[in-house]
């Protein structure tokens, strides 16, 4: 099962534009402790993530991280947004190498399926991409190492899977 997962990160600029996060300015520019910005995750025809849900990127990337490496580990994770009433949730049905990925506000609930080997590089990779943009404008900390750290150890579930 090949899936089409489209996944981005962007900040969100003076003028409430969501800009790409390769064009981050430098850090006296950006509020670097609550970097305004969004997220968009498809999954095959399921927008799970949109930019009407933006929130600070900062935190909400790790956020996500720890929702699915508590997934993987234990079967569930699920974490809320930093700054509104929206959760994430991370299910793992690891026999069949699937996860089911629902993200719930007040007004809507949305549920997307992806294969672990298909979804996990690809956060990954934009976590990655995140952290590489945000460290060049502002101070990293070892939480964003920890972070990193969650990610680099999907590799090993995704060869065991």
């Amino acid at each position: 099962m090949n899936q089409n997962i489209n996944i981005q990160t962007f900040y969100r600029n003076g003028n409430g534009t969501f800009v790409p996060i390769a064009a981050l300015p430098n850090r006296k520019k950006v509020d670097c402790e609550y970097l305004s910005g969004g997220i968009t995750m498809t999954i095959g025809h399921v927008d799970l993530i949109t930019l009407e849900l933006w929130d600070d990127i900062n935190w909400l990337w790790p956020f996500i991280v720890q929702s699915l490496s508590v997934c993987l580990e234990s079967g569930h994770g699920g974490r809320y947004f930093p700054s509104q009433p929206v959760k994430f949730d991370s299910y793992s049905n690891r026999a069949q190498g699937q996860l089911v990925l629902t993200v719930k506000g007040p007004q809507f609930e949305r549920t997307a399926y992806a294969r672990a080997e298909e979804l996990l590089p690809k956060v990954a990779n934009e976590v990655r991409s995140f952290y590489r943009h945000y460290g060049e404008a502002c101070t990293m900390d070892a939480s964003c190492d920890q972070i990193l750290a969650l990610v680099d150890g999907w590799e090993d579930y995704v060869s065991s899977s």
